[in-house]
């Protein structure tokens, strides 16, 4: 998209066109940034689905007292754990702001469940998001390549095809950026973790 601004800045196109250039590049940008927040969050939401599934396991498991895991400590290091006898095993789990309960499996399976609910409502929200923002830069770009095609001078038709051309791959062609999960922040310093 720099390159178009260049080459708009040599054709030197009226003010409504480079505004609406911009207006197109902004919400390009921030259609970037709503699809890596989508993956985010995806990825917790994974991470809460196979969560639940481990507990509801454990919790179905007749035999869970003569079972043995291996817990990861990090470094490549795990501690082998076998549940105690005579009763079901509890799970150490955030519930908030860094504060850490221990609660029986079960109970530790139906607040994950009503986590993962709530991640998937922010989810269906930024996915809403991401819709609204794809109608309106390509209404955007519908509008700069109009005015494009009025302002530029028909001498430079070349010229302006293929800015018009750069401005449709932009705009439909850029898929997310990749990038490391990380904790990620909302707001307030909150995380998905919170």
């Amino acid at each position: 998209m720099e390159r178009l601004y260049g080459r708009l800045i040599h054709m030197n196109p009226s003010p409504e066109l480079q505004q609406l250039a911009r207006e197109v590049e902004r919400l390009r940008h921030l259609l970037e940034e709503l699809h890596l927040r989508i993956e985010q969050v995806e990825g917790v939401l994974s991470e809460h689905e196979v969560t639940t599934s481990i507990l509801h396991s454990l919790e179905q498991n007749p035999n869970v007292n003569q079972s043995q895991t291996y817990i990861p400590i990090g470094s490549g290091v795990s501690l082998a754990y076998t549940p105690p006898t005579g009763g079901k095993g509890t799970a150490l789990i955030d519930l908030g702001s860094t504060i850490f309960g221990e609660l029986p499996w079960d109970d530790a399976r139906r607040l994950t469940e009503v986590r993962r609910e709530d991640i998937s409502g922010l989810r269906d929200d930024l996915e809403q998001q991401a819709q609204t923002i794809e109608q309106q830069l390509t209404t955007a770009a519908t509008r700069f390549n109009a005015l494009a095609q009025q302002t530029i001078p028909s001498t430079s038709e070349t010229t302006s095809h293929e800015i018009v051309e750069e401005i449709e791959e932009d705009s439909h062609d850029s898929p997310p950026k990749k990038s490391p999960r990380k904790r990620v922040q909302f707001g307030q310093g909150l995380t998905l973790d919170d």
